[in-house]
């Protein structure tokens, strides 16, 4: 079965003026992406292995 996706682009993703020059963003700026029904990776610690969760 072919993806019907996968000749799609994708979309123009900008990160939030928050984030910008930072790899973290402020919690209320990550729960307004959230109400706004868009997707965030969360990281438990800056410090470890390359991880997240979406």
């Amino acid at each position: 079965m072919s993806n019907p996706h996968q000749d799609q682009p994708s979309p123009q993703i900008e990160p939030t003026a928050s984030a910008v020059g930072s790899s973290f963003a402020p919690i209320e700026d990550i729960l307004d992406e959230l109400r706004a029904g868009r997707m965030v990776v969360i990281c438990d610690d800056e410090d470890r292995e390359n991880e997240g969760d979406l």
